[in-house]
């Protein structure tokens, strides 16, 4: 039995690299598709996480203005009206007492603080529930928030994803550009040409006089520039088979 080295002819590997190639250049296309459809997500979650962060800072505006505006203004004029309508029934206006009572009624107009269940005008010496009217737009102002958090979350694990697949695609670049040059190198081409694949130490070999000397593999030669410092071209290229074969010194 020969113990030549296994071979494989490198119209074959050029076929396999070609093939590798397409490959390679479907799935940077599929991640470069994915990369984009990511993308747009991503816009479209941080444009949603905007307009919450803005409905959020409006309503908690809102809130603070017409609670500023309840507390300080229309409970103010309530209590005045109140006042005057107690100071004239003690002293026996009754009409008068009846026409401040009216205006006070629709001062509670003015603001739902003034109105059930934030005051209870059966108990007029009893303070409307300031905190319970305030937590009305606070809640809804901390729920905006709360999306915007998660989105902007979601936004920035999406843009991590598009790291990812950039990241990807200059790899598959890189790949495809390594493929190609190795699809030209002179060690592929030639219809005769043929390369070691198994034994480790012939491909060694090969390389190791790559660009400077003869590649002698059993009878076919590939062709390099004519220098050759190789210490394998000074020592002679080994046979497995047991044959020395010498190496051929560039001119």
């Amino acid at each position: 039995m020969s113990n030549r080295p296994f071979f494989i002819s490198a119209d074959f590997i050029g076929s396999m690299l070609k093939v590798t190639i397409s490959l390679v250049a479907i799935l940077a296309a599929t991640i470069g598709f994915v990369a984009k459809s990511t993308d747009t997500q991503a816009t479209q979650a941080l444009n949603q996480a905007q307009q919450y962060a803005f409905q959020a800072m409006g309503i908690k505006a809102n809130g603070e203005i017409e609670t500023g505006y309840a507390w300080t203004e229309a409970y103010r004029q309530w209590l005045a009206w109140d006042s005057s309508a107690n100071l004239a029934k003690q002293q026996g206006y009754t009409d008068t007492t009846r026409f401040y009572e009216t205006v006070r009624d629709k001062t509670q107009e003015l603001s739902p603080l003034l109105k059930p269940p934030y005051f209870d005008v059966k108990s007029p010496n009893t303070a409307p529930k300031l905190p319970a009217f305030e937590a009305t737009y606070l809640v809804k102002a901390t729920d905006f928030q709360e999306r915007f958090t998660n989105l902007m979350a979601l936004v920035d694990a999406l843009k991590l994803k598009i790291t990812t697949y950039t990241n990807l695609l200059v790899l598959m670049v890189i790949a495809m550009v390594m493929l190609n040059l190795a699809k030209e190198t002179h060690i592929f081409v030639g219809k005769d040409r043929w390369i070691p694949i198994v034994d480790s130490r012939w491909m060694w070999h090969c390389l190791n006089g790559l660009g400077i000397g003869y590649c002698h593999l059993y009878g076919a030669s590939v062709p390099f520039p004519p220098r050759c410092y190789s210490p394998i071209c000074r020592r002679g290229w080994p046979d497995l088979s047991g044959r020395k074969r010498e190496g051929r010194r560039g001119l």
